[in-house]
């Protein structure tokens, strides 16, 4: 039996590659496997939908660039993702500019909320709230970012973005 990893990496190469001349909606699940020489239903046996297939691909960056790890700050996590989406800056420009449900943007609004949310003391509606605030100034600053070819360097941008949002 082929291993997991593997269909879903073939996938993911062939769905990148057609991204970088092809418009999202236009990119169907037909294109996808057969430039990878599957059938669909190899596709949806992994992945509900190209979004998933998205997030599935930031995941698996995110595992090469040094996984988030529940001991990271919050500067370091915020930090591991930017390098994630700067390391393969004209795929998620792209990705990032897609909307809808399951989006990346959405996944990764989630997985900054919970890191902040988890910094907080108190489980009140105003902590909520602060939390949800900082998690979409995070996410719509990197989404600025990365999608208007910002020149600043990973590094440069976490600085400015822990500055301007008084994280510590």
């Amino acid at each position: 039996m082929a291993d997991s990893g593997i269909t879903k990496r073939a996938l993911a190469k062939s769905f990148s590659e057609l991204m970088e001349t092809e418009s999202f909606g236009k990119i169907s699940i037909g294109e996808i496997c057969d430039r990878c020489e599957m059938n669909r239903k190899s596709f949806y046996y992994h992945f509900r939908d190209k979004q998933d297939l998205i997030i599935w691909m930031f995941k698996y960056d995110m595992s090469n660039a040094g996984s988030l790890d529940e001991n990271d700050s919050l500067t370091d996590f915020i930090r591991k993702i930017c390098g994630c989406l700067y390391g393969k800056k004209s795929f998620y420009r792209k990705a990032l500019k897609i909307e809808g449900q399951n989006c990346l943007t959405d996944y990764i609004r989630d997985i900054i909320y919970d890191r902040i949310s988890r910094q907080s003391r108190t489980d009140s509606e105003l902590s909520r709230f602060i939390c949800g605030y900082k998690s979409d100034a995070v996410v719509v600053s990197i989404k600025r970012w990365i999608c208007e070819n910002d020149q600043k360097t990973c590094e440069q941008f976490v600085s400015f973005l822990f500055n301007a949002a008084g994280f510590q």
